[in-house]
């Protein structure tokens, strides 16, 4: 049900239904991933760091994790965290086109780094 709001853009009727969900399963990582997620979103940065933190925490493997983690940090405009976070995502999911073109964005718009941002 979450994940139905969140594919909806209810991200606030997300947030509910996950809060139910790790009452219920409070150390999974996906969990805590889409709840950093829906902050994210809702511009809330500090609370979706410290969700995923925890997922990181719990499986730092996690797919999209780190283009996550990225995201939030430009959210909180902090470009050199989110630039170890968008290089780690690359590097673990080479073929994750929203990593690059998010990492690209942040070298040109952020750092003004044009011949970086081509080569994302």
């Amino acid at each position: 049900m979450a994940l139905a709001y969140y594919d909806l853009k209810d991200f606030d009727r997300a947030e509910e239904r996950l809060r139910w969900m790790f009452e219920r399963n409070p150390d999974s990582a996906l969990l805590h991933l889409r709840t950093g997620n829906a902050h994210r979103i809702n511009r809330r940065y500090q609370e979706a760091l410290t969700e995923l933190q925890k997922a990181r925490a719990l499986d730092p493997n996690l797919p999209s994790l780190y283009l996550e983690l990225g995201l939030t940090y430009i959210g909180l405009k902090d470009a050199a965290a989110a630039q170890t976070a968008l290089e780690k995502e690359v590097r673990r999911h080479p073929g994750s086109a929203e990593a690059h073109l998010t990492l690209g964005e942040l070298f040109l718009v952020v750092k003004h780094d044009y011949a970086r941002a081509l080569e994302s």
